[in-house]
């Protein structure tokens, strides 16, 4: 739903300056996508129990991995 886990993730992504990207770590042919677009995120597939990888790059990186990790 757009309403649902990942539009508030996306949303809360978009609140810093970093670029943000997950990985599903479950999919090792994929790679990461921005966690600030909602088809990136809804493409990975995941699901509850889904193990992701956040990282980010830039000014506020790390309150960024910190808040969505």
């Amino acid at each position: 739903s757009v309403d649902g886990p990942s539009s508030q993730f996306v949303a809360q992504a978009k609140k810093f300056k970093a670029g943000v990207t997950v990985r599903n770590t479950g999919n090792t042919a994929g790679g990461g996508v921005s966690a600030k677009s909602i088809i990136g995120i809804l493409s990975l597939g995941m699901s509850q129990g889904t193990v992701i990888e956040i990282s980010a790059e830039g000014e506020d990186e790390k309150p960024a991995v910190d808040m969505l990790g």
